[in-house]
């Protein structure tokens, strides 16, 4: 193949990256100008592809880990679903039958607490048992 082929493979790998942001095209294009380098160097295109495996694989192991790592390093877990709840602080919306509830984003939950709560109480919520909140009023 043609190295200038190989080159313009290279940059729009480097292009796509910006959209992906995962390192895996950007060890693609830098293998992509290696086997470029080998086809102007005029070697065969086995040469060539085989170059271009072997720097993907050294890209793959070294580069693309240390980059996500850095890349990573500040980013906090974001919690989720019921997890999300853990630390909010919520009203109880309703008692029935010596139970309350409380409701989040449409959603009714039942809550447990040391002390007896009744409607209107706000609530913290400070761990999940099943489908059961565990809460400390405030």
């Amino acid at each position: 193949m043609a190295y200038t082929t190989w080159l313009i493979l290279g940059f729009l790998c480097l292009i796509g990256e910006i959209f992906t942001i995962d390192f895996t095209l950007s060890c693609i294009g830098l293998s992509a100008f290696v086997a470029g380098l080998f086809s102007y160097l005029g070697l065969s295109t086995t040469w060539q592809l085989a170059a271009m495996g072997v720097s993907m694989l050294i890209l793959f192991m070294t580069l693309r880990p240390f980059a996500l790592k850095y890349l990573y390093k500040n980013k906090q877990p974001v919690a989720s679903g019921i997890d999300a709840l853990i630390g909010k602080t919520f009203k109880v919306a309703e008692i029935k039958e010596n139970k309350a509830y409380i409701k989040s984003d449409g959603d009714i939950w039942e809550v447990k607490a040391q002390e007896a709560l009744k409607q209107g109480d706000k609530v913290e919520v400070k761990k999940v048992d099943g489908i059961t909140l565990i809460v400390d009023k405030k």
